[in-house]
């Protein structure tokens, strides 16, 4: 018999008492009842409207109870479940619910309008899936815990059945590098050609055989991304060209301006000279290396170069202020108290001295991550020795700031009426910094918990291993000081979590929500999701990170490790948030009795690397 899975997305009891008296006690006792008498019922309803055959999504449904004795409070509650929820679901679903074995049929109902009913085929139910992923990294809340997209073969099948749907996605997400990469992470070369065929029926084969390859080549060979991983290079170029051939839907599909893009894309991702960026093309053609086009240096394009971030440029100003600030002192400190005078001479040095160092950094975490992001003195990506000399300005900088307050103070003095303004004008432009960073820091937030909606989780047992993640990251070479020693082995710590989980290499991105997170990645960061090669040292490692766990766990005693995979880490839970911070709530169950005898805590997670305090709710 084929077993049902009916998904609540969320479930609300909405109680009025007749007094406050015992309300704590009441809310729990009515919250077992549901659980273990009312869900049941409810599944047993669904199942004999579905027949098994259908997959029927409703937007809300709602019942009144009426008045519920509390002396036979399970009794009522079950007559009245009984009594209104298939009426209500009925209603919902409307005469759908007596076709019978209509296979992969899909019904989208909302039981609060008066809208038409319209079934929707599985085709269009595995475009949303697709579509929904494509914009998320995460699946509809609505598929099944048991089913597992492969979003590879899905990606393909919608592009064979389904094209023209496909074309107008492709054409929706185009402005956004991040979707556009997740699109080329989950096709095969097969797929990208038939995509651009999309797009332009006669060059999807040449693209993809032709000028991907070779512009590949060229631009690997090319001295200006030492440094940077041949994968992490090819992929930005991969981006960048599919990226400009689904916008531009031109008939007439020119090289020339395709491999501008890439080189323009490139050298603003990876923060490099353009203009030097495409005189290395033009090299490379001349000197025969190379088989592209001859590609001219567009005239709108001489004066620009790839500028550093703004809040580089402010710091720059502000260093330029201090320096004529510095120029007028030693003449104008007789009309200031003398400590003063020689406080603020002192603070001026260092803060000078300091400068360059900071703005050098600035400069190299922009190449590090992106000039989007080096927009404060808070980056994630610095080592110690870095945190420490922004430690050190932040401290010179204060101490700054508060001396020429002080020196506001002496406006009845007229001599240091050029000191007075040159101070106004430098802790203006201070305050201008320093809301900035508050509103850089803000906005990363912002960006990373901004979900409207709970992230639903397969793997939220994961939690568990958060003391053991650092030592293990740094013996597998991912981590040193604390930080990961790139983009990319933060990528791969993602995918070695997984590993851990499920003992399995190759992961849907879907999957590792919770280990971005734990790796200090946006949720919505795209990821490939399969891990090549598991080395040797990181097998091992892994194995000895389940092993300590249960031999540290003395509730576990001789527990294995695929029973620790599948009784604890591999849990269902959900990522919500609260007050700016994200939660993770886990799935109970009763074997959850072992959690107390666990020799740590979960209650909150924050490893070296994560921004933010992940809260873990788990048997409360």
């Amino acid at each position: 018999m084929k077993t049902e899975n009916h998904v609540i997305k969320r479930q609300i009891l909405d109680l009025t008492l007749d007094s406050a008296i015992g309300s704590l006690a009441f809310q729990s006792k009515i919250s077992g009842i549901f659980r273990t008498e009312i869900l049941p019922r409810i599944d047993a309803h669904c199942s004999s409207v579905s027949r098994g055959t259908e997959d029927i999504r409703i937007d809300r449904l709602e019942l009144d109870l009426g008045v519920l004795d509390q002396r036979n409070l399970v009794t009522g509650f079950k007559k009245k479940v009984d009594e209104l929820f298939p009426q209500k679901l009925i209603a919902a679903v409307g005469g759908h619910y007596l076709e019978k074995d209509k296979a992969a049929h899909t019904l989208s109902a909302n039981a609060f309008n008066n809208d038409r009913k319209i079934p929707l085929t599985r085709k269009e139910r595995d475009f949303e899936i697709l579509a929904h992923f494509i914009r998320k990294g995460q699946l509809p809340w609505w598929v099944k815990s048991g089913e597992r997209p492969q979003m590879a073969e899905l990606l393909r099948g919608m592009v064979n059945r389904d094209p023209a749907r496909v074309r107008a996605l492709l054409t929706a997400i185009a402005a956004d590098l991040a979707l556009v990469q997740r699109v080329l992470y989950n096709a095969d070369q097969s797929t990208v050609e038939k995509m651009i065929a999309l797009f332009h029926p006669q060059h999807g084969e040449a693209v993809c055989r032709k000028l991907w390859p070779a512009l590949r080549e060229q631009i690997q060979r090319c001295p200006y991304f030492t440094g940077f991983s041949s994968a992490q290079v090819e992929m930005a170029m991969g981006v960048a060209l599919f990226q400009q051939l689904i916008t531009d839907q031109g008939e007439n599909l020119q090289r020339k301006p395709l491999v501008e893009q890439v080189v323009k894309q490139l050298a603003a991702t990876f923060n490099l000279d353009e203009k030097a960026l495409y005189s290395y093309v033009v090299k490379e053609r001349r000197n025969g290396v190379g088989i592209l086009d001859e590609i001219s240096w567009p005239k709108q394009m001489l004066g620009e170069q790839n500028q550093p971030s703004v809040y580089w440029r402010k710091l720059e100003s502000i260093e330029k202020q201090l320096k004529e600030l510095a120029l007028i002192i030693p003449e104008q400190k007789k009309h200031l108290p003398a400590s003063l005078a020689e406080e603020l001479i002192i603070i001026l040095g260092q803060t000078l001295k300091a400068m360059p160092e900071i703005k050098a950094l600035i400069l190299s975490l922009q190449k590090k991550t992106d000039q989007a992001k080096a927009s404060s003195l808070t980056i994630p990506e610095m080592d110690e020795r870095q945190r420490k000399k922004v430690e050190e300005f932040e401290q010179l900088s204060e101490g700054l700031y508060l001396a020429l307050a002080t020196i506001q103070d002496q406006k009845a003095a007229k001599a240091n009426r050029d000191v007075l303004a040159k101070a106004d004008q430098i802790l203006a432009a201070m305050d201008e910094l320093s809301k900035q960073a508050q509103l850089a820091g803000e906005r990363a937030i912002a960006d990373s918990f901004t979900y409207t909606e709970e992230i639903f989780l397969r793997n939220a047992g994961l939690v568990i291993l958060w003391p053991y993640l650092p030592r293990f990251f740094e013996t597998t070479g991912l981590v040193r000081e604390q930080q990961f020693v790139s983009a990319e082995a933060r990528e791969r710590a993602a995918l070695l979590l997984h590993y851990l989980t499920y003992g399995a290499n190759h992961a849907q991105e879907y999957e590792i929500t919770l280990n971005k997170i734990l790796c200090g990645l946006e949720p919505s960061t795209p990821i490939n999701p399969c891990l090549a090669q598991l080395s040797k040292t990181e097998a091992l490692e892994g194995e000895s990170l389940l092993q300590a766990v249960i031999q540290h766990w003395p509730a576990l005693k001789k527990m294995s490790v695929s029973a620790l995979r599948s009784m604890f880490l591999r849990r269902e839970g959900i990522i919500t948030t609260r007050d700016g911070s994200l939660v993770l709530r886990v799935a109970e169950a009763d074997y959850d009795l072992l959690l107390d005898q666990m020799p740590w805590g979960i209650g909150t997670v924050r490893l070296p690397w994560m921004e933010q305090f992940l809260l873990v709710e788990w048997r409360m």
